[in-house]
């Protein structure tokens, strides 16, 4: 039973509204708290005491509040920081933490964490430096890991919906590279395969799909036949935000999956990365109009360094 203290009622919201709000918070329980239920148990009251002097606006409101404090703490804890408010609120956890979540979701993340943790803490040094973050950082891929921990939660899922969802966001943004819209649009009669391999066709492109991949996303296919691959397209992105993964406390990210697919492409297609090593160059932006000049290679070992099987 929660010993949460809940804040006083807001005198802009009715005796109902207040305890619509004071429900949620009181019930609320994130889906990796069933795998990891001692992580939850060290975070679950500073989590909901922290939501509760937050004073949120409504009962949605208060569960995107708790989902990401929660999230907050479980990575403190995980890294061997006290979860109390105090400790975890500090300028420079938070950046960090923020660089460790995806590119799309960091900047709100980070701007929501910064703002409760001026209200929380008494002794945090608060506004954190400018220079500690910076918004133009890549998405970080995924580690081999990494993937396979995903792939093992595909079964995992409370429904045979959100499994779906899961194993076609990793095939077609792992497998093929495609980010969240067009992912959506994916039908499985877009998949082909010839002797070549397996093909997306999307966008007038036809993509084809990394090799270790490709056996998987043909089944998904054939079974999904004239629907699409993700389920419902309109739902994709607010499930996806619920798809955690118990150990790493965060949602599965199209950009991260996109930005593993680069760098398994890149990895078979090695020679630009010792070029921008030899060079002293960071970036491939510099040099991008050189790649205007290269050679064409022939289209059927362009699609072996798509699948990852060029050596």
């Amino acid at each position: 039973m929660s010993n949460t203290k809940i804040a006083k009622q807001t005198p802009s919201r009715t005796p109902e509204q207040q305890a619509a709000i004071d429900a949620r918070v009181l019930k609320y329980k994130p889906e990796w708290a069933k795998s990891h239920p001692g992580i939850w148990e060290t975070i679950e009251q500073p989590t909901k005491d922290a939501v509760s002097r937050l004073s949120p606006p409504s009962p949605e409101r208060a569960g995107k509040m708790c989902s990401m404090i929660s999230a907050f703490l479980a990575w403190c804890w995980r890294g061997g920081i006290e979860p109390n408010l105090e400790a975890a609120f500090q300028p420079d956890l938070v950046a960090r933490y923020a660089k460790s979540l995806a590119k799309g979701s960091r900047r709100t993340i980070r701007a929501n964490l910064t703002r409760w943790g001026t209200t929380l803490t008494r002794k945090a040094p608060w506004p954190p430096p400018e220079d500690e973050y910076e918004r133009s950082d890549p998405a970080e891929r995924y580690s081999n890991a990494q993937m396979k921990n995903w792939l093992r939660l595909v079964k995992s899922q409370p429904t045979k919906q959100m499994s779906q969802l899961l194993e076609a966001s990793i095939l077609l943004g792992t497998g093929v590279g495609l980010k969240g819209a067009p992912a959506s649009t994916v039908k499985g009669t877009h998949v082909t395969r010839d002797d070549r391999g397996v093909f997306v066709s999307v966008n007038g492109r036809s993509i084809p799909c990394l090799a270790i991949y490709e056996d998987r996303l043909w089944d998904l296919a054939s079974r999904c036949g004239d629907s699409l691959l993700v389920g419902k397209p309109n739902s994709v992105n607010s499930t996806l935000y619920r798809l955690v993964d118990p150990d790493l406390g965060e949602s599965i990210s199209f950009a991260r999956l996109r930005m593993t697919w680069l760098f398994e492409v890149l990895k078979w297609a090695a020679p630009m990365q010792s070029v921008l090593q030899a060079a002293g160059i960071k970036s491939a932006h510099s040099i991008d109009h050189l790649f205007k000049l290269l050679p064409q290679i022939d289209e059927n070992e362009e699609i072996e360094y798509l699948r990852g099987v060029k050596s």
